[in-house]
């Protein structure tokens, strides 16, 4: 609270009144004494006024002065009131026994200790309680009375209420959280602790006996229920003191439970606020989708391993029937009738089918183990589509299906020339396999997006709408395929797209049945394709 101090009256600071109390009050007394030219009567004036208070001096004649406008702007009065109206008047009844007490304990140098209880009745007629303060200035000659100083109880009391309310409210808060608190001032004291963290870390007591203790002591206690509990201690006196956030560290409990705390500093005065929480579940679940990712790649390394092995032990016997079946049909071995050259031709057929499909479940396995070695080397990628379209135009003729090629730009690239090639190839090969006679297969490249973009598009029989989904599956075929007695593994597209995938690539498919299919790749215009890891 403001005091009246030696030599003047202000909010917490001396000021001198003398000339200037009178000069700033509205109806100073008559008299002309104690007027100086030095005062500054407009500076009084404000200090005054900002105080938001009643300031008022009482004089031994009974006279007084009101000090500010706080009179007009509190009590509802006029300017003049000090010259029309005794102070007493304005005092309720039951308090001015202890006002003229205070008034005399002050005129003769007994001023007192405390603040006494004033009721001043306003304009209205309503009565407001003011604090008042009372000092006896009556020697000083910039004075010359007895200085009462009123600030209005009812706000104050109502600005610690809301104040008090507010602080139950945060508290309450903070209490119920289920997020352990710590909040750390400056000067490394604990300042505001909840319950969830004393729970958390098995620490005795309320989280009040920790308020203004040093917040070390608190972290050593904490550490105890951690496994290293001095290397923990340590690491959180680290992170507390250290001006950063620091989040995510995650902490292992004594009894196998995980807590996560995140840090993060408070103000400029080196304070910090600690949050911590159990992530037992989440870490668990972590833990069992870890494990779960490890038993998947052992099983895709066993299936990796299995095909290589069944692919190789079926080739080599594959091998044999293709080699002998080329033997009988030699003429060397003697004539064959049409039937027996029928028969030979369905061996070879098959046996030539089926030494494509382990060889394409051995590429597939080792896209998939990255295995396979990438060999890069400078492309210019329209002429490896020249050539791939011409390599494939009299199978095209054959089948009386029109293929041309769309190529625009001559800039170099790196990939495997050799693998790239194959996509070309299983795209051009589906085209002209699923594209009626009298139909067309245009394939296109050309520079976009810092790549390239090749595209193979056909008239074709098209790709029902609920195939598209898992036609990158491997041995999956189109529902339609099967009527117009088109064979094929189902692996032609999933080994392109791996290809073009470990090229740094995508690829797309769009289709309408009975209109056509599109597929587009887009590869990258630099990309090493044996990177670390693929081999």
């Amino acid at each position: 609270m403001a005091e009246v101090t030696d030599g003047g009256v202000a909010a917490g600071r001396a000021v001198t009144v003398g000339a200037a109390a009178r000069a700033a009050a509205p109806s100073a007394r008559p008299e002309p004494r104690l007027v100086r030219g030095s005062e500054r009567p407009e500076l009084f004036r404000a200090v005054v006024e900002a105080a938001r208070a009643a300031v008022a001096i009482v004089y031994p004649d009974g006279s007084w002065t009101a000090l500010g406008d706080t009179f007009t702007r509190g009590l509802g009065h006029s300017a003049d009131l000090p010259a029309r109206t005794r102070l007493l008047s304005l005092i309720h009844p039951a308090d001015r026994r202890s006002v003229l007490e205070a008034f005399r304990a002050a005129r003769d140098g007994r001023e007192p200790a405390q603040s006494i209880p004033v009721r001043v009745r306003t304009a209205q007629g309503s009565w407001l309680e003011l604090a008042t303060t009372v000092r006896g200035r009556v020697h000083d000659p910039d004075v010359g009375g007895v200085v009462y100083y009123g600030v209005e109880v009812g706000r104050a009391r109502d600005a610690e209420r809301a104040l008090s309310e507010t602080d139950e409210g945060l508290e309450r808060l903070i209490e119920t959280l289920a997020v352990g608190i710590l909040l750390v001032d400056g000067g490394g004291r604990v300042a505001v602790t909840n319950r969830a963290l004393i729970e958390l870390f098995d620490v005795p007591g309320p989280p009040h006996r920790y308020h203004g203790t040093d917040a070390r002591a608190l972290l050593r206690r904490m550490a105890g229920a951690m496994r290293a509990p001095d290397r923990v201690a340590d690491r959180l006196d680290r992170l507390l003191a250290e001006p950063w956030t620091a989040l995510d560290t995650d902490l292992m409990l004594v009894g196998g439970r995980v807590v996560e705390i995140d840090v993060v500093p408070v103000g400029a005065g080196g304070g910090a606020l600690l949050h911590a929480w159990d992530v037992t579940a989440r870490a668990n679940a972590q833990r069992s989708l870890e494990e779960r990712n490890e038993a998947l790649s052992a099983l895709v390394a066993a299936k990796n391993e299995f095909v290589a092995s069944v692919s190789h032990e079926l080739r080599s016997p594959l091998t044999s029937v293709v080699t002998f079946s080329n033997l009988l049909a030699q003429p060397d071995w003697g004539e064959l009738d049409d039937e027996q050259r029928q028969f030979i031709e369905v061996i070879q057929r098959n046996a030539d089918r089926l030494l494509r499909l382990i060889e394409d479940l051995l590429l597939l396995s080792r896209l998939e183990a990255r295995t396979l070695q990438f060999v890069p080397s400078r492309v210019i990628l329209p002429d490896l589509v020249r050539s791939a379209v011409a390599e494939r135009a009299p199978i095209a003729q054959a089948a009386d299906v029109t293929l041309k090629a769309e190529v625009s730009g001559d800039a170099v690239m790196s990939c495997d020339e050799l693998r790239v090639n194959q996509v070309l190839g299983n795209l051009i090969g589906n085209a002209l396999k699923f594209t009626p006679a009298g139909g067309q297969v245009t394939v296109r490249c050309h520079p976009a997006a810092d790549g390239w973009r090749l595209s193979v598009t056909d008239s074709g029989i098209g790709i029902p709408s609920e195939d598209l989904d898992r036609i990158f599956e491997a041995f999956h075929r189109a529902s339609n395929v099967e009527k117009h007695s088109h064979p094929g593994t189902g692996l032609g597209l999933v080994i392109s797209k791996a290809i073009v995938e470990r090229h740094g690539g995508l690829m797309e498919i769009t289709s309408e049945l009975g209109r056509g299919t599109t597929v587009a790749v887009w590869l990258p215009q630099r990309r090493v394709g044996d990177r670390e890891g693929d081999r």
